[in-house]
């Protein structure tokens, strides 16, 4: 849908009644291709060369399987990266830059899976939908009244949620029928154009 999350994280992920995973606080969502901001390790990883070393860098799939990467990690250790160590957030954040990951042993499967996401390996959050969801086939056998998500109903729900305004009021234009957007276009023209004559129309009633 073009949108990065951008604060990814333990505290923002819940679970529904049939384990389904769900996100909540989208008030740092924003466009591929804005700065990432207000974040920090382990959820995200200073660059360490290029025009934009020292920062975040543009959020896109990179910065978002990085979080990620670290939520498995929380999920399959029991603890955020580092934190069983007590290291201070500078030191955190410097282990990260140099790509100094905490030592991995626990299952293979999900010690690949993360490795993957802190490596950005996955061109897009499609692939690692997918790939988590081949690797993991076998690992976890499913209920037999365990809700299956439908992608498309899921997608519908999630642009209903834009067009509310979720995402703020643009965002919610964009997400329209085009028939409101003509709507919403033409009020906006028979205000300016109110707005331009009413100097006008003011000095005609004076007039009178």
């Amino acid at each position: 849908m073009g949108f990065c999350h951008n604060d990814l994280n333990t505290t923002n992920c819940l679970l529904d009644g049939n384990f389904n995973l769900k996100l909540t606080d989208f008030g740092r969502a924003t466009t591929v291709g804005q700065f990432l901001e207000y974040t920090s390790a382990p959820w995200a990883m200073r660059l360490k060369a290029g025009p934009l070393k020292g920062t975040y860098g543009l959020c896109s799939a990179r910065t978002e399987q990085f979080a990620v990467g670290s939520i498995l990690y929380f999920m399959v250790y029991g603890h955020k990266p580092y934190e069983d160590t007590n290291q201070s957030g500078l030191e955190l954040e410097r282990r990260f830059e140099e790509m100094k990951f905490p030592d991995l042993g626990r299952h293979e499967i999900f010690d690949g899976l993360i490795l993957a996401c802190w490596h950005n390996v996955y061109p897009t959050m499609a692939l690692v939908a997918y790939d988590f969801k081949r690797k993991t086939r076998d690992v976890a056998s499913i209920p037999e009244e365990y809700e299956i998500i439908d992608r498309s109903k899921e997608r519908k729900t999630c642009e209903a949620l834009i067009q509310k305004g979720i995402l703020g009021p643009e965002w919610a234009l964009c997400f329209q029928p085009l028939w409101r957007k003509y709507l919403h276009a033409a009020k906006s023209m028979f205000i300016w154009h109110f707005l331009i004559s009413l100097p006008r129309r003011i000095r005609f009633w004076l007039w009178l």
